[in-house]
């Protein structure tokens, strides 16, 4: 029924019975390991699909990442993007402060209001420093601290993938996305993804913060412009120093502010312009020298 591989004729000969015996198994054998190339290639060209696909779609967001140059808008961005590529259910960003500090939330993904969400994503500030000494993925299951020993059901994530952010060899924050399902793990593939996007991320934060000082830069000469202009065209010294103190509050964006000018005869400082809600309050004020912080620093002669 399945029909003829070979046949010998008589008289037999078993050196002939043997080459066939041979030769059917040879068949047979190459049959299987053509069926199992094509079944290896099949996954091959799955997984290699789905690289594609993830390349994409990380590609696409680095570029819409890198057209975004509000720091916010930009981590807004990438939390969502991180809960989408890792098929977690909440994210955040923590980023280190440029002056030093703490890492403080940046931006939150599946948050809900007042934390009552599927669950709160948090993270203590000695993971966070861990991956930033590392420069390395972290993932915090539930269970691995006594802290989320004591959760109960539902109360917390599974798990917490922790990647960092480097600029220029230095870690400037982490990404982090957390799942709720008991069934759900983070792969290998996970991280790497998280990885890369953290790389488009860094960037653009870098580049985000380059264009907040640019535009801060082109602020403050603007307003050092107008008040050259004002002082040029103006003889009248209040009007000169109102003008002074109102653009020096703008650049520094404060509500109130006080330009003190030291009388001679008397050794007070007097309140020349004070501008604020209580403005009219200080102006009859006096203060002699070292008295109080601002007589303090004019005996000192320096900012303080």
């Amino acid at each position: 029924r399945m029909g003829v591989k070979n046949y010998i004729t008589k008289p037999f000969k078993m050196e002939e019975i043997l080459e066939a015996i041979q030769q059917a198994l040879g068949e047979s054998r190459l049959k299987k390991e053509r069926a199992e190339l094509v079944k290896r290639l099949k996954v091959a060209n799955t997984e290699l699909e789905r690289r594609v696909r993830e390349f994409n779609i990380l590609h696409g967001i680095g570029q819409a990442m890198n057209s975004l140059l509000r720091l916010e808008d930009l981590l807004q961005r990438a939390v969502e993007a991180a809960v989408y590529v890792t098929g977690a259910q909440q994210g955040m960003v923590h980023l280190f402060d440029e002056g030093g500090g703490p890492p403080q939330v940046r931006a939150r993904q599946g948050q809900a209001e007042g934390g009552s969400g599927p669950f709160d994503l948090r993270l203590d500030e000695e993971s966070i420093m861990e991956v930033a000494l590392s420069g390395k993925p972290l993932v915090i299951e539930k269970g691995s601290n006594g802290e989320r020993d004591n959760s109960e059901p539902g109360a917390g994530p599974q798990a917490i993938l922790v990647v960092p952010l480097k600029a220029r060899g230095a870690v400037i924050g982490t990404l982090s996305v957390g799942i709720a399902a008991p069934e759900q793990a983070f792969t290998k593939n996970d991280r790497y993804l998280l990885s890369v996007l953290a790389d488009y991320v860094a960037i653009g934060v870098e580049n985000a913060r380059l264009y907040e000082r640019m535009e801060r830069r082109a602020e403050e000469l603007s307003l050092l412009n107008q008040v050259g202009q004002t002082l040029s065209a103006t003889t009248d010294l209040q009007e000169a120093l109102t003008v002074v103190m109102e653009r020096v509050n703008s650049m520094l964006k404060v509500e109130a502010g006080s330009l003190l000018l030291l009388d001679e005869a008397s050794e007070e400082l007097v309140f020349q312009i004070a501008l604020g809600e209580k403005s009219e309050e200080v102006k009859p004020l006096r203060l002699r020298m070292g008295q109080g912080l601002r007589g303090g620093w004019l005996r000192r002669g320096f900012p303080w």
